[in-house]
C-alpha cells in the first residue's frame, strides 16, 4: 500500500514536472517569436556621429522589442551587400539599416533598388530608394552635443550662429521608420532639419533640452 501510494505521488510529481516544463518552453518560444529583428550595418570606424546614432536605435530597439544584428564593415560590394541582404531576409529581419554606406560600400555610383533597406547617409541620397539625411545647411554645423566652447563664443557674439545635427533623432527615426515598414510595408524618406543656434535662441532658453542632449 505505501509502494502504491509513493508511486502515485511520484507520477504527480512527474505530471506536474511535465507540465511546469512545457509552459515555460511555451513562454520562452512566445517571446522568440514576438521579437523583430533588424540588421545594422556600420562603418569599421567608430565615431561620436556613428555612437549617437547607434546609442538611438539600440534605445529604440529596447523599447520596442527589436532584437539588433549588427555588422562592421571595413568594405563592402554589392554583390557582398546583396548577399548579406538575402542572408538577413532569411532570418525573417523585418529590415535593413545602412549607416553611412558611402564609407565601406565600393560601388557607390551603383543604384541599390531594395524595398527593405534604409540607408543612413550624407552624399548617397540617390542610389538608394530610401535614405535617411539631414538637410542642407548653412556652415558652419555641428553635431550634438556641441561645446561649452562653442556657445559661449555665440554668447560672447564671436560667432553669429551655428547650425546643430542632432544625430540621435536621425537614429531614432531611422529605426522607427524600418518598424513601421515591417507592419504596413510603407517606408518614406527621412529628412531631418538643421536647427539654427543664434544668441536670441540660446538666451530664450528654447533650445536647452537640445543643447544639452
Amino acid at each position: 500500500m505505501k509502494n502504491n501510494k509513493k508511486k502515485y505521488a511520484l507520477v504527480i510529481i512527474l505530471i506536474l514536472f511535465i507540465a511546469f516544463f512545457s509552459s515555460q518552453c511555451m513562454m520562452t518560444r512566445t517571446n522568440t517569436e514576438s521579437k523583430k529583428t533588424v540588421a545594422v550595418i556600420l562603418p569599421y570606424t567608430y565615431n561620436k556621429e556613428n555612437s549617437r546614432i547607434l546609442d538611438a536605435i539600440r534605445d529604440y530597439a529596447h523599447n520596442n522589442s527589436i532584437i539588433l544584428d549588427v555588422w562592421h564593415e571595413k568594405s563592402l560590394s554589392s554583390n557582398e551587400l546583396s548577399s548579406v541582404i538575402a542572408n538577413e531576409e532569411q532570418n525573417h529581419a523585418i529590415g535593413i539599416l545602412l549607416i553611412y554606406p558611402e564609407n565601406y560600400l565600393t560601388q557607390q555610383e551603383k543604384h541599390y533598388d531594395y524595398n527593405n533597406v534604409l540607408a543612413i547617409t550624407a552624399t548617397m541620397q540617390t542610389a538608394f530608394s530610401h535614405y535617411a539625411a539631414f538637410e542642407n545647411s548653412p556652415s558652419p554645423s555641428y553635431l550634438l552635443p556641441v561645446s561649452a566652447q562653442v556657445i559661449k563664443k555665440i554668447q560672447d557674439g564671436k560667432t553669429n550662429c551655428i547650425y546643430i545635427k542632432n544625430t540621435y533623432k536621425l537614429g531614432y527615426e531611422s529605426i522607427q521608420m524600418l518598424d513601421t515598414y515591417s507592419r504596413n510595408k510603407y517606408m518614406k524618406d527621412i529628412s531631418i532639419p538643421c536647427h539654427k543656434v543664434d544668441k536670441a535662441a540660446i538666451e530664450s532658453g528654447e533650445l536647452d533640452a537640445l543643447l544639452t542632449n
